[in-house]
């Protein structure tokens, strides 16, 4: 019988994260999962850990071609996964806590309208963590409510690492997008959210690493052009469903563009938020330099503390933007 989780791991040249990634994804007390771990070519000694591992569970793939990570990504998804549900998992992140996946897929067999369920996450930075969490509580909204939250970058924010999506769900609205080559998960929560809401189990579930190797830091503009195209399309979307978001363009795409710069700019990385500011008004430049979030991140960039918190509180920017946690 087919397991009712399948879970992906992507890896190129993560050696050095990947044992406590598998570790902390073989430790769930949620057992019944099937794990691909899909190695890229990497030339690291990743494939010699991976091999070493004799848990049936553990599914070496190993490339002997470059497929990218949206090859390797659908390849793990869509043509090696027989679960029910299915999730994703970067080497270099890993599971936080023993308990998240049975959390995430006791919430969607509860709910079995809802495409997919997230947790709140460690985001870890060289030298110190903070944790995000989108809700106190565990949460179900129903689609419009969730296309709202995702739309507008309030602080609801599904990590791609670790969501449980139901296949089903993930079938009916066609999957990872393959004209894009970036931003494919924030695609995925607005075709998932618009049709049938979201679930969030309010426990720091996951991980979000964050250093310079990874693809978003190193192809910023890229991200950000891609960004602001499926921001708005989702716009379109929810104005043909009903949801009345037809003139949210700037706003949308703006509250994106901020959100990255404030999660740079709170977490120490100044240059980086300074860099991605710019680069978004270079995108974008109405957007980008009518976002609050984007002229709160520059001021705690050049600031740092000082005066930030007032500031945020004259633009009234929520507090979950707001703060190093965001």
């Amino acid at each position: 019988m087919a397991p009712r989780l399948s879970v992906t791991i992507l890896n190129y040249n993560y050696g050095h994260y990947l044992a406590e990634c598998i570790d902390s994804i073989l430790a769930q007390t949620f057992e019944d999962f099937e794990l691909f771990v899909i190695d890229d070519c990497s030339s690291d000694g990743s494939v010699e850990l991976i091999t070493s591992y004799s848990d049936p569970r553990v599914r070496p793939i190993i490339h002997e071609q470059n497929l990218g990570f949206l090859g390797s990504l659908v390849q793990g998804t869509e043509e090696l996964s027989t679960g029910e549900y299915v999730a994703v998992v970067s080497a270099d992140d890993f599971v936080v806590r023993p308990d998240a996946f049975e959390r995430q897929v006791a919430m969607l067999d509860e709910h079995p309208d809802v495409g997919y369920c997230f947790t709140g996450f460690e985001i870890i930075r060289p030298g110190e963590s903070t944790q995000h969490a989108s809700f106190e509580h565990d949460t179900v909204l129903g689609p419009e409510a969730a296309f709202d939250e995702i739309l507008m970058a309030r602080g609801v924010w599904p990590a791609h690492s670790g969501t449980v999506i139901r296949r089903s769900s993930y079938d009916a609205v066609g999957g990872y997008r393959r004209d894009i080559s970036m931003p494919v998960d924030l695609a995925l929560w607005f075709d998932l959210s618009r049709t049938g809401g979201l679930a969030y189990a309010a426990v720091c579930g996951h991980s979000w690493r964050l250093h310079g190797d990874q693809m978003t830091t190193s192809k910023t503009q890229l991200n950000l052009r891609e960004i602001a195209q499926v921001v708005t399309e989702a716009c379109e979307q929810g104005e043909r469903a009903g949801f009345g978001t037809g003139g949210l363009t700037r706003r949308a795409i703006g509250a994106h563009f901020g959100a990255f710069a404030v999660t740079e700019a709170y977490g120490g990385s100044r240059r980086e938020a300074l860099r991605r500011c710019w680069a978004a008004v270079r995108e974008c430049p109405v957007p980008a330099l009518t976002s609050k979030r984007i002229w709160v991140a520059c001021v705690r960039a050049l600031l740092g503390e000082r005066l930030t918190g007032a500031i945020a509180g004259v633009l009234r920017v929520p507090r979950s933007i707001a703060r190093s946690s965001s």
